[in-house]
């Protein structure tokens, strides 16, 4: 899978050590993440989990916990935290929120579902077996509020993926920055604004 490939580099390159992942799908990515020490969590985790821990809750429940957990052992940290849960904006919004506080510095949030290639799969409901809902919201609204202050790059893949870096700076990253845009301004003009970074 491209996408594991791609997580699996960015560990070797930055040499991760803890992995975090939201969303677990059919946990074949998850299976195939090269580190011992991960968390996958997952309202109904696939039963092919072969490897680390899994967490069967929705991710605004885990983080409610894990939050705190961070804050008072901040070993409990995570280098990378991969997002791919519900493909809406607003609870990617709230996950990329809650992930900032559990993240390393240095560490890096990888979100999935980014870019949509057809309007039809980036609608609120899901009317197709690819769907990558309004993610891209998310990530137009990161850019626009965060771009000169975070580390940002995009990955080619199927769904794409877009990343952002935690640097040494006290930067908190705060609800609040998705836009709302329709499929059309994206495809017309952030397409090629992401894919550039």
């Amino acid at each position: 899978m491209e996408r594991t490939n791609i997580i699996n580099k960015i560990i070797k390159e930055k040499g991760y050590e803890t992995y975090l992942e939201i969303g677990l799908g059919d946990g074949a990515n998850f299976n195939n993440v090269q580190l011992l020490d991960k968390i996958g969590v997952d309202p109904n985790p696939p039963k092919t989990i072969t490897s680390g821990m899994t967490k069967e809750q929705e991710s605004d429940v885990f983080f409610e916990w894990y939050i705190q957990e961070c804050e008072h052992d901040l070993s409990a940290k995570r280098d990378l935290i991969f997002i791919d849960g519900l493909h809406l904006s607003e609870q990617c919004e709230k996950d990329i929120v809650n992930a900032w506080k559990c993240l390393n510095s240095g560490g890096t949030i990888l979100i999935h579902d980014c870019m949509p290639w057809e309007e039809i799969i980036a609608s609120r409901q899901r009317k197709t077996v690819a769907w990558t809902g309004d993610v891209y919201k998310c990530v137009v609204g990161l850019i626009e509020t965060y771009g000169s202050k975070l580390k940002m790059k995009f990955y080619p893949e199927r769904a794409g993926l877009f990343s952002i870096e935690k640097g040494k700076t006290r930067l908190i990253v705060k609800p609040g920055f998705t836009k709302d845009i329709s499929y059309q301004e994206f495809d017309q003009t952030w397409k090629s604004v992401i894919k550039s970074l």
